[in-house]
């Protein structure tokens, strides 16, 4: 058998081209900002510093999976990661704001640990997956954190809970103060409904034959792709201005440019 020399779809690789030439070739000068501002030497003086390099850094790589999605035109797979790229730039503007909430960030990560442990106890043999040293680390981190993460349950008894995310604001709320609150219904909610097993998720991808019978949609999702990577593009202009404010990297001029190609590509 001969070896496959490449995987996708050649015929999308060439309509995405075309489709897209603009945004192509100002795709080389994005990837040259890109460089300069996570291609350096890295010191961190606090927390906030690493949590914000890193989830850009992060942001930068979902960038790339939804390119190669699009580019074969997987417009509901785009979706699927642009949620996380989302979340991960809105989260990492926010803290550049707000450095003293890296500790909770960073903290609230032995909450999401414990709960899961505890949460498998009853269904997984748990000496499958971790050491009995492993179990108790995760145990331990877990009480010693889980008081400063309790919203209110009942005000009449004064019972609590504990939050559902390491911040007590949503991501909604997160996402407008920090200048991005017009696109969480395009860059959250909707591939929300997609990433899970969702209705939606469903009648989205169900179409009416010429005979009028209900079938399910495996055309490429091009118009779905278009809206994703601009979408996409427009996040990355975020957080390459917030590792540029933040670390105080001069790039100021680039990071307008790269807004300009935005701008000249999407309209």
């Amino acid at each position: 058998m001969s070896s496959p020399i490449g995987f996708g779809f050649k015929q999308e690789w060439q309509f995405f081209i075309n489709e897209h030439a603009l945004f192509l070739k100002k795709l080389e000068h994005f990837y040259e900002t890109s460089s300069k501002i996570f291609i350096r030497e890295f010191l961190t003086t606090c927390e906030a510093d690493g949590v914000v390099f890193y989830l850009g850094r992060l942001c930068l790589e979902d960038f790339n999976e939804i390119l190669l999605l699009c580019a074969n035109g997987y417009g509901f797979g785009g979706m699927k990661i642009l949620r996380g790229l989302f979340e991960r730039a809105v989260l990492a503007a926010y803290v550049a704001k707000h450095p003293d909430c890296a500790e909770a960030f960073m903290e609230y990560d032995h909450i999401y640990l414990g709960e899961t442990v505890n949460g498998l106890k009853d269904t997984v043999d748990l000496g499958r997956l971790f050491s009995p040293d492993k179990i108790k680390e995760i145990e331990e981190s877990y009480e010693k954190v889980e008081h400063k993460f309790q919203a209110p349950l009942c005000e009449k008894c004064g019972t609590t809970q504990t939050q559902h995310s390491w911040s007590k604001l949503s991501l909604a709320s997160m996402a407008a103060r920090v200048g991005m609150g017009e696109l969480y219904l395009q860059c959250y909610f909707d591939p929300t409904m997609q990433t899970h097993a969702s209705v939606s998720a469903i009648t989205l991808r169900m179409k009416e034959d010429k005979d009028g019978a209900i079938i399910f949609d495996s055309e490429p999702q091009r118009g779905k792709a278009k809206l994703v990577l601009m979408n996409a593009h427009i996040l990355m202009v975020h957080v390459l201005d917030t590792q540029n404010r933040y670390f105080d990297l001069k790039l100021d001029k680039d990071v307008e440019e790269r807004n300009k190609d935005f701008t000249a590509v999407w309209g």
